[in-house]
């Protein structure tokens, strides 16, 4: 892991692997993690069920090892059921700087709690939060 230092906050390297531990590790109670490619990005999947997952945009591009550079896209963290997400709009980001990994995991958290608790996200329908 590489922090260069810009504006505000210090940019910090997440490379694929450093990913796929943290989240392995930090939600192992959602598996199997799965991932893909879209677009051109990798995206780890954290099941909830058969049809809604929460993914995780990492913002490292299929065949690269480490996330963008400096000034470029963030990882970010959505809900999806049946491969649709169940918002519109844009989905919280997460910033590669030194605490990524907190920032993470509170992002995951909050869809996690927000799917609990809202039965549209298992039963159909569009969600409004």
């Amino acid at each position: 892991m590489t922090s260069k230092q810009g504006g505000g906050a210090t940019y910090t390297e997440v490379s694929l692997d450093e990913m796929r531990t943290f989240l392995k590790r930090a939600f192992h109670a959602l598996e199997p993690q799965k991932e893909s490619a879209e677009r051109g990005e990798i995206i780890i999947n954290l099941p909830l069920s058969e049809r809604v997952v929460i993914k995780v945009f990492t913002s490292i591009a299929a065949g690269r090892d480490q996330a963008a550079g400096v000034g470029a896209d963030a990882i970010r963290v959505g809900i999806y059921r049946d491969g649709r997400p169940l918002k519109s709009g844009k989905w919280p980001i997460v910033k590669r700087t030194q605490g990524w990994k907190d920032n993470l995991r509170e992002r995951v958290e909050d869809m996690f709690e927000k799917a609990d608790a809202d039965p549209a996200v298992h039963g159909g329908g569009f969600v409004n939060w």
